[in-house]
C-alpha cells in the first residue's frame, strides 16, 4: 500500500473524525448540559417550597475566594455557616459504592478529580444528611445544606468549601 494511503487511514482520518466529534460535543453541553448560574446577582434569593429563602451561591462568587491567602469577597463570608443551594455537577468519591453520602460538587461536567484537577476555590466536599441510591443523583443537581469556608486537602484534591447535612434537588433547566 502507498505510503500516503496508509497516512491518511492510520493518520489523517481518525484525527479528523476525533476533532468533529468533539466539536459535536463541546456545540452540544455548551448549549443544553451545563447549569447556567442564575442571572440577576452573584447571590439571591430562591423560591423555595418551604416558607424560608435560601441564598443561591453561584460559581462565579466562590471563584472569587483565594484559596491561597484565605481572602474572599465579604458577599460569601457573610455566607459562612448559613443554609444556601449551589448548583453543580456530584463527583462521586467511591467508584463501587450503590449510595452516595460524601462527594465533590464542580461547576461543570468536564470538571473532575483527574489531573489537574479543577482548582480548591471550584470544588465544594458534600456531606449528605442521609445516602441516596447513586442512580437518584442527577447530574446537573442542587445541593441544599449549610454552607462553610473550609479548606481541605484529601487524595482527590484541594476543597475551599464544604456543605454538610446537605440535600439533593434535581436541577430544572430553563429556556429563559
Amino acid at each position: 500500500m502507498h505510503p500516503a494511503i496508509k497516512y491518511l487511514q492510520w493518520t489523517l482520518i481518525p484525527v479528523l473524525t476525533a476533532a468533529l466529534f468533539a466539536y459535536g460535543v463541546i456545540t452540544h453541553l455548551t448549549n443544553s448540559d451545563v447549569p447556567q448560574d442564575p442571572p440577576a446577582s452573584t447571590v439571591e434569593e430562591h423560591e423555595d417550597p418551604e416558607p424560608e429563602k435560601l441564598p443561591i451561591i453561584n460559581w462565579r462568587l466562590l471563584q472569587k475566594f483565594d484559596y491561597k491567602t484565605g481572602k474572599g469577597p465579604q458577599e460569601l463570608r457573610d455566607l459562612n455557616g448559613k443554609k444556601v443551594k449551589i448548583p453543580g455537577f456530584v463527583v462521586p468519591l467511591l467508584d463501587n459504592s450503590l449510595e452516595l453520602e460524601n462527594f465533590l460538587l464542580v461547576p461543570n461536567m468536564q470538571a473532575c478529580i483527574h489531573v489537574p484537577p479543577p482548582p480548591p476555590n471550584l470544588i465544594v466536599t458534600v456531606s449528605l444528611d442521609q445516602a441516596v441510591p447513586l442512580r437518584e443523583a442527577s447530574n446537573p443537581t442542587w445541593v441544599i445544606g449549610t454552607f462553610h469556608i473550609r479548606i481541605t486537602k484529601s487524595k482527590y484534591g484541594g476543597s475551599a468549601y464544604k456543605i454538610e447535612g446537605g440535600q439533593l434537588e434535581p436541577f430544572k433547566y430553563t429556556t429563559e
